[in-house]
């Protein structure tokens, strides 16, 4: 008999798939130390501020969304709807809808 004794499997090696250890790693998440907060005036106009300075104003339509918004999310989420309230921080895969689609 050639090749081993009468009885024994050959050996397995486990196969490891090498695509797991190509996967980029994650970046940092920019809005994790919450960085945007915001401000209610009195006549309804909410500041938005970015490390605390103001980058955007809203008013009217715009501040009454934004408020009932804010008022039913979680933290992150509202980290998330201030950076895209102030349209500098569009970036990546966010696309707006339009009639045609």
């Amino acid at each position: 008999m050639i090749g081993g004794s009468v009885g024994s499997a050959p050996a397995m090696v486990p196969r490891v798939d090498c695509r797991t250890y190509r996967m980029p790693m994650p970046g940092p998440d920019p809005l994790a130390d919450e960085p945007f907060s915001y401000l209610t005036r009195a006549d309804g106009t909410i500041v938005i501020r970015y490390h605390g300075a103001p980058v955007t104003l809203l008013r009217g339509k715009a501040a009454d969304r934004f408020t009932t918004r804010v008022g039913v999310v979680d933290p992150a989420a509202a980290q998330q709807l201030m950076a895209r309230a102030t349209g500098n921080f569009k970036r990546g895969n966010e696309r707006r809808v339009t009639d045609g689609r």
